[in-house]
């Protein structure tokens, strides 16, 4: 066993040890990054492709077959980076994981460099097939929890309540994969953060056509006044910005 192939099974079974760890996480809700688009199946997924990888290299010399399940890693990894840099929740077991699966495309590269051509084409492959994969998967979770979404629902604080200085009202879509993002990450932490003073409010986007786009946040006064329109899924700085703006006299 040369060096390389030491060094790639070890950083495969740090890439297991990470995945069994974001699965943890992801079913405790202890991580909102983790969570994003309630999607608790990705990280034992990741697990279980880490732990396929690791069998693999174990029996014979870490050939093209975990080159290219490095590669895919990678790809995934990256967009999940991306996705956490949209968001602005960050995870730290997730960077970590990240870091480890270029350290093992580097290292398989360095065992064979005809490697290096392997993830020329496999990286954009699954990167695509990723991108099209990862927003259905959230939908399909997403997508039953949705039953009531016509009705209003405060997440804080009921009409009555005389703390509310603020209302954010979010328009939202049964097949929205970002509103799902919007309630667990965006909307969770101003929840947390502002408490009684602002009130949340979900409302369904399909009865009304002048929505464009799915999250649509309104933010505004209690009395009405000073409405400012978020289109999209917004980071949680600008959200909370434009909550403590609405709270100023």
């Amino acid at each position: 066993m040369n060096r390389f192939t030491f060094w790639i099974r070890g950083h495969l079974a740090v890439g297991l040890t990470l995945s069994v760890a974001a699965a943890a996480r992801t079913w405790l809700d202890t991580c909102d990054a983790c969570t994003m688009r309630a999607t608790h199946e990705l990280p034992v997924a990741g697990a279980a492709f880490y732990a396929a990888l690791l069998v693999l290299a174990l029996v014979r010399d870490p050939g093209s077959a975990v080159a290219h399940g490095i590669f895919a890693a990678v790809a995934v990894h990256a967009l999940l980076l991306g996705q956490m840099a949209v968001t602005g929740t960050w995870c730290v077991l997730c960077i970590a994981a990240a870091a480890n699966a270029l350290v093992l495309a580097a290292l398989v590269v360095a065992h064979d460099p005809r490697n290096l051509a392997r993830a020329a084409i496999a990286v954009p492959i699954v990167a695509a097939a990723s991108v099209a994969i990862l927003p259905w998967w959230g939908a399909r979770i997403v997508a039953p929890e949705r039953n009531a979404l016509a009705r209003p629902v405060s997440i804080s604080v009921d009409d009555s309540a005389p703390d509310a200085r603020v209302r954010v009202t979010i328009y939202e879509k049964a097949d929205c994969p970002y509103c799902e993002e919007l309630r667990r990450t965006v909307a969770s932490q101003i929840a947390r953060e502002f408490e009684s003073r602002v009130q949340i409010t979900y409302l369904d986007a399909s009865e009304l056509p002048g929505i464009r786009m799915t999250p649509t946040v309104v933010v505004s006064r209690r009395d009405g006044g000073g409405a400012r329109m978020i289109e999209g899924l917004p980071h949680y700085d600008l959200l909370r910005e434009a909550v403590q703006e609405a709270m100023k006299p």
